[in-house]
């Protein structure tokens, strides 16, 4: 039987995954200072950039599941980072908005978060650097297209068969 590698160093979410992991090691050292977190600094820079959001879109912008989301932004709210307030019409419906204090920090971080970005991009034009954007968003929505499409035990144990039939043309 011949055998497969995996050849971990050149699978893209290995490689993805890395990067993030490192830029985030190095900017969790900054916020530390400021007692954030990196899902501090998402929940942030989101209500920052967007503005308010319910809860369900903030868990969606920031790639943090509903429940872990709750616990974080109760004790963002407790430091004065955010506020959030329940809807009129929906008790299960909360809008999260960005505080003052909040909004400094992010205006405080902004430009070191800049700085990662420029220092793994350096090199790359404008037009590449665009376009990792868009290849990293497209696979993304792939990827979040085959979880949904796929029962969540399925998509766990899903074969090479499976995979292949559900094939993604890049």
């Amino acid at each position: 039987m011949k055998k497969v590698n995996y050849s971990l160093e050149q699978r893209i979410p290995y490689l993805t995954n890395r990067l993030a992991s490192a830029v985030n090691e190095i900017f969790s050292l900054d916020l530390a200072d400021a007692k954030l977190t990196i899902a501090d600094w998402r929940v942030l820079s989101v209500l920052h950039d967007v503005g308010d959001q319910k809860l369900i879109e903030l868990s969606i912008h920031t790639s943090i599941d509903a429940s872990t989301l709750s616990r974080l932004t109760e004790n963002m709210q407790r430091r004065r980072l955010i506020d959030k307030k329940r809807s009129k019409l929906s008790k299960r419906e909360i809008t999260v908005s960005l505080t003052s204090r909040g909004k400094e920090l992010v205006e405080a971080f902004t430009p070191r978060a800049l700085q990662y970005e420029r220092i793994i991009v350096q090199g790359s034009s404008e037009q590449e650097i665009e376009a990792m954007r868009e290849m990293l968003r497209v696979m993304y929505q792939r990827i979040m297209d085959f979880r949904a499409s796929a029962r969540p035990h399925k998509a766990r144990r899903a074969t090479n068969a499976q995979f292949r039939a559900r094939s993604l043309d890049v």
